[in-house]
């Protein structure tokens, strides 16, 4: 149970702001670049059960298409993990993150394919405090069917 938001502005022809807020139950695992995991519930061990992780989440990016083939997309976000009382020190707290890319989308008989690269700085800290960062570069490509 939750509440997800969305909306996209066109700023003109080659610019667009998206954006998304979201307080959810038990949905952390579309945001999980944040926590480097899966973790949509947690079992209490005094009650037997699994419960479910509340966060509350926001992202923002502008894209720019330089040419009909040359994207470039400028983001941050932010996550927060409303923990359970039982939960260990080492459980993820709170996040952040800022990321470029770079996509090309070839014309033609190639249309369909799609290839970038992404540079992201993202930085985490855990219940008890500890934090943390990193830096990843991803290579990709992908096909529309």
């Amino acid at each position: 149970l939750g509440l997800m938001a969305g909306i996209a502005v066109n700023l003109n022809e080659n610019n667009l702001i998206k954006t998304h807020v979201a307080t959810v139950d038990g949905m952390n695992q579309y945001f999980a670049d944040f926590g480097f995991e899966r973790v949509d519930m947690v079992f209490n061990p005094a009650a037997g059960e699994f419960e479910n992780l509340r966060m509350v989440a926001g992202q923002i990016a502008l894209e720019h298409q330089w040419t009909p083939t040359l994207t470039t997309a400028i983001g941050a976000g932010y996550m927060n993990m409303k923990n359970r009382s039982f939960q260990q020190g080492g459980a993820f707290d709170h996040g952040y993150k800022a990321l470029v890319n770079l996509f090309y989308r070839p014309a033609g008989w190639l249309k369909n394919f799609t290839l970038g690269t992404e540079l992201e700085f993202a930085g985490q800290t855990t219940v008890d405090g500890s934090d943390g960062n990193t830096v990843r570069i991803s290579v990709l490509t992908y096909y529309d069917w």
